[in-house]
Parts: C-alpha cells; sequence; structure tokens
C-alpha cells in the first residue's frame, strides 16, 4: 500500500508536464481551455504558466508576472528582446517541470525503500534473529543461517540483514532482469523487482549465536523451482526465532531463478524446454526433474557434513558453532520442489532426519524407490497445503505415506509461503502472473508457520482446537486423508498444473 501510495505521489508530481509553452512559441494571446489560465503576450512580460493536475484537482502556478493587460488578440511583430524573454521563459518552465518530477520522483523513491525495508512481519518466538551467510569452499555451496541470538531487539529496520545474498545486494539487476524475466514481465517493468533489493529481514546480521542453551536443534530448508532461499525469509527467520538453527541452501542444480556466486559467476535457471524436446513427454520430465531432485539431496547432505566439521571442531568459520549443533534432533523442510527434495532426502538418508515440513509439495519428480521407503517409514511429515495448487492426483500420492498430519490453508496459493505475496499489492499480481489472492499474505504466514511450530513441538491438534474464530475459518485439518477432506467439504480440486497432474512413470 505504501509503494502505491509513493507511486501516486510521484504521478502528481508528474502534473507539472501541462506546462503551457504553447504560449511560448506565440507571440498573441491565445485561448486556452476554460479550466486553465490564458496569458496575455504582447505589450508586457510573458506569463508562462505551469498546470499541476492529478488527483482531481489542479494548481496553477506562475512563473512570471504579467504586468499589462494589453494583447487583444492582434498579429504583432516581435522584437529581439521580447524573442530573448520568451526563449528564458521557456528555459524556466523546462527547468521547474525537471526539479519538480525529481523532486516528486525522489519522494515517491523514499517512501517505496522505507515501504520495503519494513515489508515483512516481525518474528512470534522468543529470540531475536541474526542472520550470515558463507560459502562452503570444499562442497562450493552458498548457504544462508538463521539462528537464535542474546540481543534484547532489533536493530533499526535499515540495519538489518538484507534479503538478498551478499552479490545479490551488489547485483540486484540480475535478480530483477532474471525474475521478471521468469514471470514474463515487459522490460520496463524490471525495476519493480530491482526494489526487492532494499527489503530488510527481521534478523541481525551476523550476531553471536545465543547462549540461552547448550545446543540448538537444526534444520535444512530447500527452496522451490525459480526461487532463492532468501525470499522463504519470513519462514526460516519465525523458526529461528523458536530456536532452531536454520540453513537455508541456495541450489546450484539450475533451479535457482539465477543463483549469484560469491565471485560475481551467475548460474542461470534452467527451462525444461531447453532439455526435454517433447514437454508432453512425462517420462522425460521425470527424469530430468528426478535428475535435479537427487543433485539437491547431495547437497543437503554435503550441508549435513559442513554442519558436523563445525559442530565437531574440525572447521571453524566466523560464527563459532562447536559443540552448538543438535545434530540427533535434524528437520528437513521446503517448498514445492524443494518440499520434494527434503521428503527424497529423508528417504535415502532414513536414519538422519526426524521429521519432515513439506510446504505444498510436489511430489512428480519423488523416485518410486523413495516413495516406498516414505510409505512405510516413521519419520514424522506435515504437509502443510494451499487449496488453489493442489491437485488429486498429488494428494492421492501424498495420502498414501505413512506417519504424517496434513492441512490445508483455504483461499491460499502456491506462494502464500513465500515471502513473494508480502511485497507485490493485488493490483500487480496479474502482471506478474500469479492469481488472486483470497487470504491476506501476512495472517496466511503467520498461521503456516504456527502450524509448523506446533508440528515441532507435538503439539499440533492443541494448535489446531485453539485457532481464534478469525483464523480457524483459513485452515482445515486433513487428518490424514487430504482427497477426501476436500471432497467432503464440497471444494472442487484444482487442476492448475495440469502437465503435471499425472504421476510420472516411476510413482504411478
Amino acid at each position: 500500500v505504501e509503494v502505491w501510495n509513493a507511486v501516486g505521489q510521484f504521478r502528481m508530481g508528474l502534473g507539472f508536464v501541462g506546462v503551457e509553452l504553447s504560449l511560448i512559441g506565440s507571440g498573441r494571446r491565445q485561448s486556452l481551455r476554460k479550466d486553465r489560465v490564458s496569458c496575455g503576450g504582447v505589450g508586457g512580460r510573458v506569463k508562462p504558466t505551469l498546470v499541476f493536475e492529478s488527483q482531481g484537482f489542479q494548481r496553477v502556478f506562475s512563473v512570471f508576472e504579467n504586468n499589462s493587460a494589453a494583447g487583444s488578440g492582434r498579429d504583432q511583430k516581435r522584437n529581439p528582446s521580447q524573442t530573448s524573454t520568451i526563449v528564458m521563459s521557456a528555459a524556466v518552465a523546462v527547468g521547474a517541470l525537471v526539479v519538480s518530477a525529481s523532486a516528486a520522483g525522489l519522494y515517491a523513491y523514499r517512501r517505496i525503500v522505507n515501504a520495503l525495508l519494513s515489508s515483512l512481519p516481525e518474528t512470534e518466538g522468543k529470540f531475536i534473529v541474526g542472520a550470515s551467510e558463507f560459502m562452503c569452499e570444499k562442497e562450493n555451496l552458498l548457504v544462508r543461517v538463521f539462528y537464535p541470538t542474546d540481543l534484547k531487539k532489533l536493530p533499526p529496520p535499515d540495519s538489518r540483514s538484507v534479503i538478498f545474498n551478499s552479490a545479490g545486494e551488489k547485483n540486484p539487476s540480475v535478480l530483477a532482469k532474471a525474475y521478471a524475466t521468469h514471470f514474463g514481465v515487459p522490460a520496463f517493468l524490471w525495476p519493480l523487482f530491482r526494489l526487492l533489493g532494499f527489503c530488510r529481514i527481521s534478523a541481525a546480521p551476523n550476531a553471536r549465536l545465543s547462549t540461552a542453551t547448550d545446543r540448538f536443534p537444526v534444520m535444512i530448508f530447500s527452496h522451490g523451482l525459480a526461487g532463492v532461499p532468501t525470499l522463504y525469509s519470513t519462514f526460516c527467520v519465525d523458526m529461528a526465532s523458536h530456536g532452531y538453527f536454520v540453513v537455508g541452501i541456495e541450489h546450484s542444480d539450475g533451479s535457482s531463478v539465477a543463483s549469484i556466486r560469491p565471485d560475481g559467476s551467475i548460474l542461470k535457471y534452467r527451462n525444461l524446454k531447453d532439455h526435454v524436446s517433447d514437454e508432453s513427454d512425462k517420462l522425460a520430465e521425470y527424469r530430468f526433474r528426478n535428475g535435479q531432485l537427487q543433485y539437491r539431496v547431495q547437497e543437503m547432505k554435503k550441508v549435513l557434513d559442513w554442519l558436523d566439521d563445525l559442530n565437531s571442531g574440525v572447521r571453524r568459520e566466523r560464527l563459532d558453532l562447536k559443540g552448538r549443533l543438535d545434530l540427533s534432533d535434524i528437520t528437513a523442510s521446503g517448498h514445492s520442489f524443494g518440499a520434494a527434495t527434503a521428503l527424497e532426502a529423508c528417504a535415502v538418508y532414513p536414519n538422519t532426519f526426524n521429521q519432515c515440513i513439506a510446504l505444498d509439495s510436489w511430489m512428480f519428480p519423488v523416485s518410486k524407490e523413495s516413495y516406498d521407503i516414505l510409505r512405510n517409514q516413521r519419520v514424522r511429515s506435515l504437509f502443510i497445503n494451499n487449496e488453489y495448487f493442489q491437485w488429486r492426483k498429488n494428494l492421492e500420492m501424498i495420502d498414501l505415506l505413512s506417519h504424517r498430519e496434513q492441512v490445508t490453508l483455504l483461499g491460499s496459493t502456491h506462494y502464500t509461503q513465500s515471502d513473494v505475496l508480502m511485497f507485490l499489492p493485488e493490483r500487480i499480481l496479474g502482471i506478474v502472473g500469479l492469481p488472486k489472492l483470497y487470504m491476506d499474505p501476512v495472517t496466511a504466514v503467520r498461521v503456516n508457520n504456527r502450524l509448523a511450530i506446533s508440528f515441532l513441538d507435538f503439539r499440533l491438534d492443541e494448535f489446531m482446537k485453539s485457532l481464534p474464530a478469525e483464523h480457524a475459518s483459513f485452515v482445515r485439518h486433513d487428518h490424514g486423508n487430504a482427497v477426501e477432506s476436500a471432497t467432503s467439504a464440497d471444494h472442487t480440486l484444482s487442476e492448475h498444473a495440469a502437465t503435471t497432474a499425472a504421476a510420472s512413470p516411476s510413482t504411478s
């Protein structure tokens, strides 16, 4: 809302374009529209007039005083001094236009930046959160970690951690172009995405790890297709505020919209159409996506090895983690393709992960071997689904898994659990190809995060019973059978992403 108010102010500034330059090029009095001011031409100094029109009102600014009432419309010749005066008047008018528009633009810019500095909600846990970025040289992985601190309050907005990683902060136009291109946004709107570089998250950069307890449980987070971990900052920061050491991986399999590495190199997004000749060939698509999935799972394992080295003291980073991590309590988590990555990791490394949080999971890439393991293993899983993304086949695959809880956020879209919808006003969603919102994005994220924490604390049922009335209408507890719940609720399952609705040959 603040951003759009600022845009309105900028448009007001551009109202100065209504400069009556036509008066300057004429030596005789001209009849203007009745809602504008005419000026005398002959027998005195020229009076060019600026008309400021915006939002239903007009302000008229006179640049020069007309000291003569002469000028009855007769054609007369101008002498050199009159011509000089006219040129000077034109220059002053144009100068006033530039200064006014610049001032209005600067004001709008400041309003936009200030709005983005505090656009993400603050956390609900007891800890103030710190955030640090690491390049794991041995593993060639870029990660951002979120963790509890002993700080008593957050730094002011302009001193908090930026939403992009450090390389992205230095090159915001690269990420802006990547996102705009991915969503099919016209080139002239790319600056809207560049503004995201000003957004700050509710975390203190490079703060010290809290000493409130000896060790902290760990959560590994995997982002979705065309995402980056920083666009899930609200979720990750909130988990950290409840005492978790959260590691967001910037995957290098080509699933990030654009991954800017610390050395400045850029890993671009790998489009399916560039690797599969026939996009309707589901087997080819499965092989491509499952290949990426296996690569991602290995990256999760590399992160766990890195954490083990830091926890044991074999390696050291600027954040001292020796003996501070509880590696017997690890949660795999992710969104969409990242949820599939978390589930696959639980199957491949069944003795490593204790629980899994799958945010609007996409089951298509999961291998048959892993799916069979997931149907029988005892890793606790929470599936938080979004109403306007899931389709019947995907839900049927989820329903066959064991030891799971399922909750659906009603009126929510696939991007609800990311930060995206919190910086894009509803009126711009259509421009970037996102569906209309039916649930307030901040409310949706807060409910989503509370569901995750209550699941981790073994009190999901208690939380569901205690939901306030204003939130209860947005949440449906599926009690292990999402298809049946959706059908009994007279809900027509979405056929969104129909090209992926059919199960892969390996998982059907």
